[in-house]
């Protein structure tokens, strides 16, 4: 049954959706350039950031230190990546490429899931297949 809290976590990952569509779409026409552009976004989100999480900043003593410098360093290379990329391509290419990303994150995910939970569904295991070839068909001439 769906419950009161399913719809919220729902509604915010589709917001979440939104976000990280958008950005990277108005990231195109500020005229920042790849790495200048992380640099820039990450100042600004922790601009941004800080007073929202200034009350869980005491739980970094207690982190997994190793495991976060990782997570950083994948995070701060895949925006590097994904900057560069939109930097470079023809405008009218860029949503394709921003889709192609989403659904390879997507994959990534499925993956994950299958690892935690000892597996996969046919019905999710399809989905992924299906996913896969959504980016064949993206990318294809």
């Amino acid at each position: 049954p769906l419950t009161y809290h399913m719809i919220i976590h729902w509604l915010q990952a589709g917001t979440v959706g939104i976000f990280f569509g958008s950005w990277p779409l108005i990231a195109n026409v500020t005229g920042l350039k790849g790495n200048a552009s992380v640099f820039y976004y990450g100042l600004v989100g922790l601009l941004i950031s800080l007073p929202i999480t200034w009350k869980d900043l005491p739980t970094i003593g207690q982190a997994r230190w190793g495991l976060g410098i990782i997570a950083g360093s994948v995070a701060v290379c895949g925006s590097l990546l994904f900057n560069d990329l939109i930097s470079k391509v023809p405008k009218h290419e860029i949503s394709t490429l921003i889709v192609v990303a989403l659904i390879t994150n997507a994959i990534i995910q499925g993956i994950n899931h299958a690892v935690r939970n000892g597996g996969l569904s046919a019905d999710r295991g399809w989905g992924f297949v299906l996913a896969a070839a959504a980016i064949y068909f993206l990318l294809k001439k």
